[in-house]
């Protein structure tokens, strides 16, 4: 058989080939002609690649076939099919443009090759007018509506599953159709996710926001299991943004200032009525301890304070409360008057000696002539300072009693009518 293709050239082998009367797996692949004859055969019939068996030798023709243009694969059969065969029809009809189906900007696919030789899908998803997630934000008690935008990366690591589950024939296996299939299983799985995430968990657009990495985890996990049966594989998932309508959110933002505002009148409130009791409290121990006394606690800061303390502790301020005040003959603040006399505190009385003060100043003026006369004369002046102090030292011993008696005031009626003043 080898010797009769040597003595054709590549168009007569091709020839023979489409009239069948010399099969593809006659051909040796490791020849140049064989491989050109190959090449036309199949490029002018096609259907050719469908006769070929499941040999080694077979198997060899169709990769070298999916090689040489992975369209041939829509002209084997399914029994035909293996899994690299599959891998390259599958990037080869992902990548392939579409010209009456462009790309929207909602949703994009970018394709390319994995490590392993598997498909890998980049896949992004941006929600758009009438495509909102609908919830009621139970942190601020609005109806709102949700956007968002997301990216995923995908491996398809089972194309022949993917085949079947689609269900339809390779031919009409392309971008679009496998674009539309992942936008159906995230579309409804994340807009079912996130509607009952908000709702257990109480949130609302903000903590939801706050919270990215949580869902973008927990959606991973919940997602996940949708893709097994399509044998592709969820890589990494990113939440780029959520957002709502700026009328909501401008409503949102009214909605959170008036509950903050009325928290702040709330705290301040609590905070008036504890300062308001305790000032009750401490008037109230100065009754106590002085209740003849004239204080600055009105019947109005006792209401006052009594009224927000009960609103603090949740009690009805309208309803009649029996306040028990231990404070004894209390008088009308407004006609009490006081009809007697202000503690009079006697001033102290500077008491004198009139001994002692002229025997300061005898000495003094002694002390003074003893002086002039040292100048004048030394020795003269030392024996008159000595005789001096002789002379003085000897009348305080002889008067000493009398020189430190201390004369008191001795005016009793005036004694007397402090006395009676201080015990009324």
């Amino acid at each position: 058989m080898f010797k009769l293709f040597d003595n054709k050239n590549a168009d007569e082998i091709a020839v023979l080939i489409e009239k069948e009367k010399v099969k593809l797996e006659d051909l040796f692949l490791g020849k140049e002609k064989d491989r050109e004859a190959f090449k036309i055969a199949i490029k002018n019939r096609p259907a050719l690649l469908a006769k070929i068996t499941d040999s080694e030798k077979g198997k060899a023709l169709l990769k070298y076939a999916i090689d040489l243009d992975p369209s041939n694969f829509i002209y084997l059969k399914k029994e035909q099919y293996t899994e690299s065969l599959a891998q390259k029809f599958l990037l080869f009809r992902l990548n392939e443009i579409d010209k009456y189906n462009k790309q929207t900007k909602t949703d994009a696919v970018s394709v390319q090759t994995s490590l392993d030789d598997k498909v890998l899908l980049n896949y992004s998803y941006a929600s758009q007018d009438g495509d909102e997630v609908n919830y009621f934000d139970n942190e601020l008690q609005v109806p709102a509506s949700l956007k968002y935008c997301f990216k995923a990366t995908l491996k398809i690591v089972n194309a022949l599953t993917l085949i079947d589950k689609i269900d339809l024939h390779v031919t009409q296996l392309g971008k679009n159709k496998i674009k539309n299939t992942l936008t159906d299983i995230f579309d409804n799985k994340f807009k079912a996710f996130i509607s009952e995430y908000l709702s257990n968990k109480k949130v609302g657009y903000y903590s939801l926001c706050a919270n990215v990495d949580t869902v973008e985890a927990s959606f991973k996990q919940n997602v996940k299991e949708s893709f097994e049966p399509y044998g592709i594989e969820l890589g990494e998932f990113i939440i780029k943004k959520f957002a709502i309508p700026k009328d909501i959110q401008n409503r949102i933002e009214d909605q959170y200032f008036r509950i903050r505002q009325q928290k702040e009148e709330t705290e301040a409130t609590n905070e008036l009525a504890k300062k308001s009791l305790e000032l009750y409290e401490s008037k109230l121990a100065i009754e106590n301890k002085y209740p003849e006394g004239i204080h600055s606690l009105t019947e109005y800061e006792k209401d006052l304070a009594l009224k927000r303390y009960l609103v603090k502790n949740g009690f009805n301020p309208d309803e009649e409360v029996d306040r028990k005040v231990d404070v004894e003959n209390v008088k009308d603040k407004a006609d009490y008057s006081l009809d007697k006399k202000q503690d009079v505190i006697p001033e102290p009385v500077e008491e004198t000696n009139v001994a002692k003060t002229a025997y300061v100043i005898s000495m003094v003026i002694a002390i003074i002539i003893s002086i002039i006369v040292f100048a004048t004369n030394v020795n003269t002046g030392l024996i008159l300072f000595g005789v001096l102090v002789a002379v003085f030292g000897l009348i305080g011993i002889a008067f000493y009693d009398k020189i430190n008696k201390t004369e008191k005031p001795n005016n009793e009626n005036e004694k007397t009518n402090q006395g009676d003043d201080l015990t009324e």
